[in-house]
């Protein structure tokens, strides 16, 4: 089992909640780089399951109904994926609130997100 130091990670995730997410090109580019190196270690069960729960506590305050990351760990539809998802994402939907606004900005910005965006403009462009 892999373990990291909570603290330390802590102390990098905390300002980016007070200020709502990732700001400036440089901090979406560390988070993303961030998320990448903890979801491969969890995918490759290299994480205990306590660290995880801490995780996920940690990201609490963004798991809201009202930012695209909430509502795809909630699934208050059944799937994380859902139409609301999918709809929040065609249409580059950024939270009016504050608190999700920067999350939302960065999570629109990551490849996976730009993808879905690119495909729909191919079929469209293809059709």
């Amino acid at each position: 089992m892999t373990h990291f130091n909570l603290d330390k990670e802590l102390e990098y995730i905390k300002p980016l909640f007070e200020q709502g997410g990732p700001i400036t090109e440089e901090e979406n580019i560390y988070f993303s780089n961030w998320v990448k190196e903890k979801a491969t270690l969890i995918q490759e069960d290299k994480v205990d399951e306590v660290l995880i729960q801490k995780l996920k506590k940690i990201f609490h305050p963004i798991h809201s109904e009202d930012s695209i990351i909430g509502i795809s760990y909630l699934k208050p539809y059944g799937y994380s994926g859902d139409f609301k998802v999918i709809d929040m994402v065609y249409k580059n939907h950024i939270s009016a609130n504050p608190k999700f606004k920067y999350w939302d900005a960065w999570v629109q910005k990551t490849n996976g997100l730009v993808a879905v965006r690119n495909r729909k403009e191919y079929f469209k462009k293809t059709h």
